[in-house]
């Protein structure tokens, strides 16, 4: 069972005072003569556009709501964060975008609201199925959501001794909330004084779009919104320095520094992944990082396996793009939103084509033009369908707006039912998670799927699931569908309760190096 996932200073009614109040308490004290957020955006788009080489926030407080702060189509620009702390609503938060060696660096991201909600059981029915719990102080109510835009809810259950996390709770479909100050949970061996926490998996927290060599250095995110560190699409080789996401701060925390104190943090440090790297050219480099009290994997490197269709011509080839798009939704007034991996490849990339299930290889050829299809025909969307069913994907998308033409430099074959198709200049490559602290998690340690690329000198701590796994996944549409040259040595797993053998490759990875690592004892 996991333990520990959290420390003693938990938020809970009469025990402590909730972060809102000390967000509040930094908002009042915050810097004399700071811009507003709105001033703010321009001055830092005034620098990066007038090709300066810093840029220095005014330490202070900065609550940009529902907006993002967007830092996009800048170069060679390292911005410096004071110890400022920024404030968003769910679903915004800090976006770079089109941008080439940008720093942000020495900062606080934090939600207020906070990005989920937590209460204690107060009465169960008798057959301990059903249980009403009352939302602790400083925490919204699942109702409050609502006007942050849509999302998926996600309950996870705790023991009385709110450390331990027993599994997973439901929520009733169609009533948010029983009222501001309670809400229902259903699960097994439900009990009075169990404690229940509620994530939206809603927008992004920190994230990098079609970016390059940038760099994230010493930010601090406390409980952040579905996956926290994310980074969709571009030429990649992004840096992420000493980047916290945990529920309470570490020790070179601003709100530490600023305040003097530990701030009481919820449950959760995030919703999904820690850190999510898709479709990106080269990996990213995580070094120093710690994610602590996360709801979904560590971490996760991948491309995407899209689905391969035939066409009239033998040199015309038709992708879908298969991801989870429709699942990220934007927030009002943020210009966040999902990528699709295809819009990053380009004339001259390569594809290669694999046979569903076994992954074997079915041919490669050249990309001479790539199109992305604003109205497909209806044969056309009828016959992707069909394919994604044979696939076995997971796809929560519109088909007609996914659909790709590819004329080739060579022909290939595709049998009707399609095959899938694999973009190989977009790999994450030569990614590296080095030195880093990854503590307590409700699923996997890691999803590992970059070549030439190295996992050393970690610590992992408890997980649901114990699985670094290093291998292509077919429902989920995560390739690349080969792996190579991957070395994993000088982990500690002591510390946790994931056992030898906890790191699986799969049959199409190669070269995969696994050695060193210490494990707790039988």
């Amino acid at each position: 069972m996991l333990r520990s996932l959290v420390g003693s200073e938990m938020c809970i009614r009469d025990r402590a005072k909730p972060l809102w109040f000390w967000l509040l308490l930094q908002l009042l004290q915050r810097s004399p003569g700071a811009p507003s957020p709105q001033q703010l955006l321009a001055e830092i788009s005034t620098a990066a556009h007038a090709g300066s080489p810093s840029f220095t926030v005014p330490s202070g407080v900065y609550r940009f709501n529902s907006s993002a702060l967007l830092v996009q189509g800048a170069s060679d620009l390292t911005i410096e964060g004071s110890g400022s702390v920024f404030l968003f609503h769910v679903g915004a938060g800090v976006l770079l975008r089109d941008c080439q060696r940008v720093t942000i660096r020495n900062a606080t991201i934090a939600y207020d609201p906070p990005a989920g909600t937590q209460g204690q059981v107060t009465s169960v029915d008798p057959t301990g199925t059903s249980a009403t719990v009352r939302v602790s102080a400083g925490f919204p109510s699942l109702k409050d959501f609502a006007q942050y835009g849509g999302g998926a809810m996600i309950c996870y259950r705790w023991a009385v001794d709110a450390a331990t996390l027993v599994g997973g709770c439901g929520l009733p479909t169609g009533s948010p909330g029983i009222s501001t100050d309670e809400f229902e949970i259903s699960g097994t061996e439900l009990k009075v004084g169990q404690f229940a926490s509620v994530y939206n998996r809603h927008g992004f927290t920190l994230d990098l779009v079609n970016c390059s060599h940038c760099t994230a250095s010493q930010l601090e995110i406390l409980s952040g919104s579905f996956m926290t560190v994310t980074e969709f699409g571009g030429e990649g080789a992004n840096l992420y320095d000493r980047v916290t996401v945990a529920r309470q701060p570490g020790p070179y925390s601003p709100l530490v520094q600023r305040l003097g104190t530990a701030v009481p943090q919820p449950l959760m440090s995030s919703n999904a992944d820690s850190f999510h790297s898709y479709a990106v050219r080269q990996g990213p480099m995580l070094r120093g990082c710690r994610f602590h009290n996360a709801g979904d994997d560590f971490f996760n490197v991948h491309n995407e396996l899209s689905v391969a269709l035939p066409s009239n011509h033998s040199a015309v080839l038709y992708l879908v793009d298969t991801h989870i798009a429709a699942g990220f939704v934007d927030a009002p007034g943020a210009v966040y939103g999902f990528v699709n991996s295809l819009d990053f490849a380009r004339a001259g990339d390569t594809v290669g084509l694999y046979q569903y299930n076994s992954f074997d290889p079915l041919s490669t050829a050249q990309i001479l033009q790539i199109q992305h299809l604003a109205n497909p025909s209806q044969q056309l969307i009828d016959l992707a369908g069909a394919a994604l069913k044979s696939s076995q994907s997971m796809p929560q998308i519109n088909i007609s707006s996914h659909i790709y033409q590819l004329t080739l430099s060579t022909s290939v074959t595709v049998s009707p039912g399609g095959a899938f198709g694999d973009v190989l200049e977009i790999r994450g490559d030569g990614a590296m998670v080095t030195e880093c602290d990854f503590r307590a998690t409700t699923c996997n340690l890691g999803r590992w799927k970059s070549s030439d690329s190295t996992i050393s000198k970690n610590q992992f701590g408890q997980a649901m699931m114990c699985n670094l796994e290093v291998t292509a996944l077919m429902n989920w549409q995560e390739g690349p569908a080969s792996i190579a040259n991957v070395t994993i040595q000088a982990n500690d797993f002591a510390s946790g309760s994931c056992p030898n053998g906890s790191i699986h490759v799969g049959s199409m990875a190669r070269q995969v190096n696994i050695e060193g690592n210490i494990w707790p004892a039988p």
